[in-house]
């Protein structure tokens, strides 16, 4: 399989695109070919292109029972690129978000951006 199909099933598997367009919300997927999100670090946002290497720093980071949890709040029109990272592999699966999305929330089993 090609390299390019192989990103292109990573995108297909690595998201899940849910809601309408007025409130588009993405997330990593749980597992990408099997492979299961990274507990820790399983997600990271990058102000721009990821070739920029601009990751963000979380507006916010709490302790809810026993985990911590971090929240991102994103301007209007800043173009945000959304890379997941699973165990077992280097595969990742990256998507540019929508330009409606304000703000993203990383816990350790989910990372969803809305």
């Amino acid at each position: 399989m090609s390299s390019t199909m192989l990103r292109t099933a990573a995108l297909v598997l690595g998201f899940a695109i849910l809601g309408t367009p007025a409130l588009a919300a993405v997330q990593c997927a749980q597992s990408l070919a099997g492979h299961p999100l990274r507990t820790s670090g399983g997600g990271t946002l990058f102000d721009g292109a990821v070739s920029d290497n601009a990751s963000l720093a979380p507006d916010n980071t709490q302790q809810i029972r026993g985990t911590w949890a971090n929240t991102w709040r994103l301007g209007q029109g800043q173009q945000v690129t959304l890379v997941c990272r699973y165990q077992g592999t280097q595969e990742v699966a990256s998507h540019v978000l929508p330009p409606n999305v304000r703000s993203c929330r990383q816990d350790p089993s989910s990372f969803v951006c809305q």
